[in-house]
């Protein structure tokens, strides 16, 4: 695959390199956790006596793994998203005022696609 590094906050080669590894990573990470976190837990149909706990906390099990699972497909996308920057040769540049997202937010997210100035 051919890359074009047109708009890159003047990054070197091993800087792209090293954010787009990291992306990757952070892509197979958050992957494999959306696998291991239920969509839905077993609700059954148990509404005898005492049961209703059991049911209880089955539906609060059910809202916080849909609400991790939220917040990770959220996390999925701005990374996809970077990755295609980079292929793009858009990385590092700033989704709302085209500007520079500048290397400390890089650093700290590198799925970043939005400059301090605009957050």
């Amino acid at each position: 695959m051919i890359y074009c590094y047109l708009y890159t906050l003047d990054m070197t080669q091993e800087e792209l390199k090293k954010y787009k590894e990291s992306l990757e990573v952070n892509k197979k990470e958050i992957e494999e956790l959306i696998a291991k976190t239920p969509l839905v837990e077993d609700m059954g149909s148990d509404t005898e006596g005492t049961s209703f706990d059991q049911e209880a906390d089955e539906a609060e099990a059910m809202v916080n793994n849909n609400a991790i699972r939220t917040t990770l497909k959220e996390k999925l996308t701005a990374i996809n998203k970077a990755l295609e920057k980079i292929d793009q040769g858009q990385y590092g540049k700033c989704d709302k005022c085209d500007g520079e997202i500048d290397k400390e937010t890089t650093e700290a997210a590198p799925e970043s696609c939005i400059c301090k100035n605009c957050k």
